[in-house]
């Protein structure tokens, strides 16, 4: 998965604010066929984005 893929994620994630239209998105980029490693990678997706918005909002 590369980076403009993750910020088009995260972009999806801050206007949508939709969690199932995001893990929409990463089930069609990924296209994983086992199921449990779409919540494992959406843990780290938000990890992520939470790094990044998280420690902004805190200020």
């Amino acid at each position: 998965m590369g980076f403009k893929d993750s910020i088009n994620i995260s972009y999806a994630l801050v206007y949508e604010k939709n969690i199932k239209m995001v893990s929409q998105m990463i089930r069609r980029k990924v296209n994983l066929k086992k199921k449990s490693g779409i919540p494992k990678l959406r843990e780290t997706l938000f990890r992520v984005i939470g790094n990044k918005y998280g420690k902004k909002s805190m200020g």
